[in-house]
């Protein structure tokens, strides 16, 4: 019998035969899902799966322009630069704005980004560029501040790669808001793996609850009692592959969800494709990115008993509506052999991740009182359409980090058997259970 090469439009792997694409979750009224529609332009299923095109027209104007502009004359991919532009956005709004998605809690803006690049792509020359107007306001921001003579400040928006420890003072001195930026984080993953714990144990709680805004308490001999209110971290880092395989080698990470909460993004590498001489970012991009963050840095929300209380960005009725619809959708897909079957903590943070993304594109389009004017339907599609670049991301990297972690099972397996002399004939499964148990 002649072999067959399987098509199924938009499958992603040989698991997801049974699974519906992104936008065909089965609806809550019909549990059965849909059959496929034909597609003019199958994927073959025995390929390995295709990265996704990064959806710059998502971008408000003059941001997406700036964000094209910043992948021109760095050299690096443009969802590269689209991260940056939305993480600085995140680092201004941060404890200044809130989206309102109606029922349920208010969802802060403070959103992690994780690019995987190579060495030498440009990362770092990319992060201070889109970082300049952050730097420039926090340097000011400190130089307004009086620190006793042979004290240390801790006021500040960005710090490259803090200890827990460190990071807890920083929250404190800032209102419970932080940001980490990093082109090169793998000493960042290394701290926070335990390198100077003891034990060598895992040390992420506080980064944990600073991305969900749970409060902070803490009490130690030598440091005394700590207590920060809803803190909120924001991370922009980047990683090389390498690094990007021993982070995803954590067991600890996985499982208690650090990872889940990052937008990953794994783009293809232009090294070997670079222009020699690439055009600059125009000047007028970039004094309309100035201003443009200038406005959000400046956002001051009221305070009530010494702590800021945001702004809320509230929902059209028509988004509303689109809301409600994708979360019917996400939720369907965290059923069983469902769309998230292989990362299932990033898809029950799915609608968390949406009303993010959809207040960062409505704050940078509308920079000057935001929450003067509602979160529109277009704006919201607008961030489902980042949001599908992101899942499918995610959903290609949760699928190669588990078959890495099944080679690697299968390849200590044959080692283990290779290093028995006498099995070289025979051996039973019983032996190799006693063996390898």
């Amino acid at each position: 019998m002649e072999s067959m090469t399987l098509y199924l439009a938009g499958s992603k792997s040989r698991r997801s035969r049974r699974r519906p694409t992104w936008l065909c979750f089965p609806r809550l009224n019909n549990p059965t899902p849909r059959k496929v529609p034909l597609c003019p332009n199958p994927t073959n299923l025995e390929g390995p799966p295709p990265k996704p095109d990064y959806p710059v027209q998502s971008l408000p104007p003059g941001v997406r322009e700036f964000a094209l502009a910043v992948a021109e004359a760095h050299q690096v991919p443009k969802s590269y630069a689209g991260n940056l532009v939305l993480a600085a956005a995140s680092i201004a709004l941060t404890k200044r704005v809130v989206v309102d998605g109606g029922r349920g809690p208010t969802t802060s803006l403070n959103e992690w980004f994780l690019t995987v690049l190579e060495s030498g792509s440009g990362k770092s020359s990319s992060l201070h560029l889109v970082y300049a107007p952050i730097y420039s306001f926090e340097r000011a921001l400190i130089s307004q501040s009086q620190t006793p003579e042979g004290g240390t400040n801790d006021l500040g928006l960005v710090s490259s790669e803090p200890t827990p420890e460190a990071l807890e003072r920083r929250l404190r001195a800032n209102e419970g808001r932080f940001a980490v930026a990093n082109a090169e984080a793998a000493d960042l993953f290394s701290i926070l793996a335990g390198r100077y714990a003891q034990g060598g144990t895992a040390n992420i709680g506080l980064f944990l609850k600073a991305y969900s805004g749970e409060n902070h308490r803490s009490d130690r001999v030598l440091r005394g009692a700590t207590y920060i209110n809803e803190p909120r971290l924001t991370l922009s880092l980047a990683l090389q592959p390498s690094a990007w395989e021993k982070v995803c080698q954590s067991g600890e990470f996985r499982e208690r969800g650090l990872m889940a909460r990052f937008l990953v993004d794994c783009p293809e590498s232009l090294l070997g494709w670079r222009k020699a001489d690439p055009s600059p970012v125009p000047r007028d991009l970039r004094d309309d990115w100035d201003n443009r963050m200038r406005c959000l840095l400046d956002i001051n929300p009221p305070k009530e008993d010494g702590e800021p209380q945001p702004y809320r960005a509230n929902l059209s009725p028509q988004a509303h509506t689109l809301l409600k619809e994708f979360k019917e959708r996400s939720e369907v897909g965290l059923r069983p052999d469902g769309y998230w079957e292989e990362c299932r903590e990033f898809g029950a943070r799915a609608a968390e991740h949406l009303l993010k993304l959809a207040g960062l594109l409505h704050c940078l389009e509308r920079p000057r009182s935001p929450w003067e004017h509602p979160v529109s339907e277009q704006t919201l599609q607008a961030a489902i359409q980042l949001f599908g670049y992101y899942a499918q991301q995610i959903r290609v990297a949760s699928g190669s980090v588990r078959q890495s972690r099944e080679n690697l099972r299968l390849q200590y397996l044959v080692e283990r058997i290779a290093s028995k002399s006498e099995w070289r004939e025979s051996f039973n499964l019983r032996q190799l259970w006693q063996l390898v148990k």
